[in-house]
Parts: structure tokens; C-alpha cells; sequence
């Protein structure tokens, strides 16, 4: 979603109008991350109604990714040794 929004906001100034289904999983990406993490304030304060431009979505799917939990470390197992 966020690499799509960089596109076609990379086309300037004729922007096509968001369509219903960017819209929806937008919206689905949202909502969802908000009953995931419902401690993160910041995420609670993001809305995209009523206003759908591409910049709104691409601010609040950034904001999602960012509020994501960072995957654990990978931890060495010793099985790729120099020969």
C-alpha cells in the first residue's frame, strides 16, 4: 500500500482520485493495526474518514508500519562455518 501510494503520488499534480478499493483495504490495514496495538496512542489518533487522498493514506499507512513490533534478532546458530 505504501509503495503504491509513492507512486502515484510520483506523477505530480494530476492524481487520480483514490479508488473504493484502496479505500477499503486502507481502511481494513487500519483498523486492524488499532485493535492490534490498542496502546499506541499516536496510531489511535490516525484517521482517514472523511477525507481519502492519497497523501492521508500513505501518512497513515507509514504511521502503521512504524508501530509495528520490530522482528527479534536473529541469533547464531553456529551452522554456517568457514571452510
Amino acid at each position: 500500500m505504501i509503495e503504491t501510494c509513492k507512486t502515484v503520488l510520483a506523477r505530480g499534480k494530476d492524481l487520480p482520485p483514490v479508488d473504493a478499493i484502496t479505500i477499503q483495504v486502507a481502511s481494513a490495514i487500519l483498523e486492524e493495526a488499532k485493535r492490534e496495538f490498542p496502546q499506541d496512542k499516536v496510531l489511535a489518533a490516525v484517521v482517514l474518514n472523511p477525507v481519502f487522498t492519497w497523501t492521508a493514506i500513505l501518512s497513515a499507512m507509514e504511521t502503521v508500519s512504524r508501530s509495528l513490533p520490530l522482528p527479534p534478532p536473529a541469533v547464531a546458530t553456529g551452522s554456517f562455518r568457514r571452510r
